[in-house]
């Protein structure tokens, strides 16, 4: 299904470099934000958000889900901004680095660390707004107009946002550029039972900010017969 959408994808520094990912808890990553944590909120967020090369669809596949969590998801064109918060949000000021799934440089010690230009949260399409929001991962300006916009914007997102339940079989399709997502706290059993989502990306020949292609994404590479560069 993902290969009829678009260009099925990976990167090379996740999960070596797999074009369809294992998403269920792992010990030790019970609290982190990431895929494989559990007994905390996987926070809402745009996939990937840290790479001019994100997809544009996540597909994410139910194998295997016996507590029924379902996935938190919402829509920016629902959270109704006023113009003077987009304009805000629209400013390139935003840095959003790799999640601790990816390893960072062995000089810099963290991906906070290291140097990157600031982008914009929120962006115009001619069929409404778009956004790339990762706050788990951001580092925000000290600026508090936009820091008022900001918080607006994640207000609006949680008001809105929408419990998607998943069972054995269920697939749900996130358009990444229009909607974020995240997860419910679950209590894991690592018996081999748990909850087991197969997760692909893809990328479509759909514009977005001339901006990003001055983007670097932190070093990371996309992999696979038709990955994106």
């Amino acid at each position: 299904m993902a290969a009829a959408l678009g260009d099925l994808y990976g990167w090379a520094n996740q999960q070596g470099g797999r074009l369809v990912h294992n998403i269920l808890p792992i010990p030790g990553q019970e609290r982190a934000q990431v895929g494989a944590s559990s007994t905390t909120t996987l926070t809402r967020h745009t996939e990937d958000a840290f790479h001019p090369l994100r997809p544009h669809i996540l597909l994410l596949a139910a194998l295997r889900n016996p507590d029924g969590v379902g996935s938190l998801v919402s829509s920016v064109r629902r959270v109704g901004l006023t113009d003077a918060q987009r304009a805000q949000l629209e400013r390139p000021r935003v840095v959003i680095t790799p999640d601790d799934s990816y390893r960072p440089p062995e000089d810099a010690g963290s991906w906070t660390a290291v140097a990157a230009p600031g982008i914009a949260t929120v962006w115009a399409a001619p069929d409404g707004p778009c956004l790339r929001f990762d706050p788990a991962y951001s580092r925000l300006p000290d600026d508090p107009g936009f820091a008022d916009a900001y918080a607006a914007l994640e207000k609006g997102l949680e008001i809105h946002e929408e419990e998607v339940p998943l069972q054995a079989g269920d697939i749900i399709l996130i358009d990444n550029d229009v909607a974020v997502h995240g997860r419910r706290p679950f209590r894991p059993r690592y018996d081999g039972t748990d909850r087991w989502l197969k997760r692909a990306i893809v990328r479509l020949d759909r514009p977005r900010p001339e901006a990003e292609a001055r983007e670097s994404g932190f070093g990371q590479r996309a992999t696979g017969p038709r990955a994106p560069r």
